[in-house]
């Protein structure tokens, strides 16, 4: 199958940056996702998306911003966010660091020095942090220790 067979547009989102990462959250009990997009401006802005309507419609979907985050801590742009499975705890990873947040406190957990991140993920458990490093390695970190194993 073809691409465009596969895939199909539901919305665009306008961003004030230029998209670095993005993450997927689903509101319990809502039929409602949230999309989590990283931007080279430090920022995590948080969009609420309504999912697609049993009904076709051929207007787009109405999106809003709900909260925008700087994340100052970070000295290079953020380039891979991940949340854990509960959806309690961020990832966020750049070129030399990887951060931990607390996405009800916004608070950060805990700051790990790591390679140049391309992609990270929480491993099952969410107790370790998997990172993807432009060199080609695959760092995995543990949370509560803040360790690299």
């Amino acid at each position: 199958a073809e691409i465009g067979e596969v895939f199909v547009p539901y919305v665009t989102v306008r961003t004030a940056g230029k998209v670095r990462s993005v993450a997927w959250m689903h509101i319990k009990g809502t039929k409602k996702l949230q999309l989590l997009i990283g931007t080279n401006n430090n920022l995590i802005d948080v969009y609420e998306i309504p999912q697609r309507s049993k009904t076709k419609s051929e207007a787009a979907p109405e999106y809003s911003r709900t909260l925008s985050v700087e994340l100052s801590a970070h000295r290079n742009d953020v380039r891979a966010l991940a949340l854990s499975s509960d959806d309690r705890m961020l990832a966020s990873a750049s070129s030399g660091g990887l951060k931990i947040w607390n996405v009800k406190t916004q608070n950060c957990l805990r700051t790990l020095e790591c390679g140049y991140a391309l992609c990270c993920a929480f491993l099952p458990g969410d107790k370790i942090v998997v990172v993807g490093t432009k060199d080609g390695d695959i760092e995995l970190y543990d949370i509560a220790a803040s360790t690299l194993l």
